[in-house]
C-alpha cells in the first residue's frame, strides 16, 4: 500500500521532514519524496515480533557485546551524540518496546534499506512511532541500541526523544552522509512529523544549540 500526497516540504540540514497521516495501521513503513516532490508513505509489512524483554534489558545486552566502531578505519574517531527530548511526553511502555523492537528486528533481517535519498523507515504501533532517518548507520542494530540508550540517559525512561551523532576527530572534508546519519527516535503518534523537524509540533520544545545535547528540565 502506498499513500501519496503533496505538501510544502520543511527542510532542516540536508534531511527531509515527513508528515505522517492519521490512522495508519500498525506496521513497518518507509517515507520518501518522489521526483515530483510528493511525499510517499509506503507500507512494508505488519509488526510481527515476540517481545522477549524490555527496552532496558535489550539495550544493555546489545551494548555490552558491541564495539563502538564500524571498522578499523574509524578506530581513532569518537561518536559524539546529541539528543532532543519531548519533555513531559511519557509513552506507553509496551507500545514503545514493541515499536523499537520491530525496528531492530527489521535491521537484523535487512529490512531497513535507504535506497532513496532523504528517506526514512518507521514503525507505527498503537500510540507510538519509532523511526530512523536517512543514514546507512541505522541498518545496524548496535547503532539503534546506542541511540535508544542515549535517549533514555538524556530524556528518561519512555519519554519521547530522538538522537543522532557525528564523529569527533574528523578533519574538514571527511564528513559525509554515511558518517553523519539522520535522527533515530520514538514519539507519540500525536506528533506526526518525523526526521529533523520532529519537534516542530507545539507538543514539544527544546533549546536550539548546534552540536550540544538537547535536554529539558522537565525530563
Amino acid at each position: 500500500m502506498i499513500i501519496t500526497w503533496v505538501l510544502l516540504l520543511i527542510l532542516a540540514s540536508s534531511i527531509a521532514a515527513f508528515r505522517l497521516p492519521d490512522g495508519l495501521a500498525n506496521g513497518l513503513y518507509r517515507a520518501y519524496n518522489n521526483d515530483k516532490e510528493e511525499e510517499i508513505i509506503e507500507y512494508l509489512g505488519v509488526v510481527n515480533t515476540t517481545l522477549s524483554n524490555t527496552l532496558e534489558e535489550r539495550n544493555h545486552d546489545i551494548l555490552r557485546h558491541a564495539p563502538d566502531s564500524h571498522g578499523p578505519e574509524r578506530r581513532d574517531f569518537h561518536k559524539r551524540w546529541q539528543s532532543k527530548c519531548g519533555c513531559g511526553i511519557h509513552l506507553d511502555h509496551g507500545d514503545t518496546d514493541r515499536a523499537v523492537q520491530e525496528l531492530k528486528d527489521s535491521a537484523s533481517h535487512g529490512g531497513i534499506i535507504f535506497d532513496k535519498p532523504e528517506s526514512a523507515v518507521f514503525v507505527w504501533y498503537n500510540s507510538v512511532v519509532a523511526f530512523v532517518c536517512w543514514g546507512p548507520s541505522w541498518t545496524f542494530i548496535r547503532d539503534i541500541a546506542q541511540a535508544c540508550s542515549f535517549i533514555t540517559k538524556k530524556c528518561d525512561w519512555y519519554v519521547a526523544g530522538s538522537a543522532n551523532y557525528f564523529w569527533d576527530g574528523m578533519v574538514e572534508g571527511q564528513l559525509n552522509d554515511a558518517m553523519t546519519p539522520g535522527d533515530m527516535g520514538y514519539m507519540s503518534n500525536r506528533a506526526t512529523q518525523i526526521c529533523e523537524n520532529e519537534w516542530a509540533s507545539p507538543l514539544y520544545s527544546f533549546p536550539e544549540a548546534p552540536f550540544t545535547d538537547w535536554t529539558c528540565d522537565l525530563c
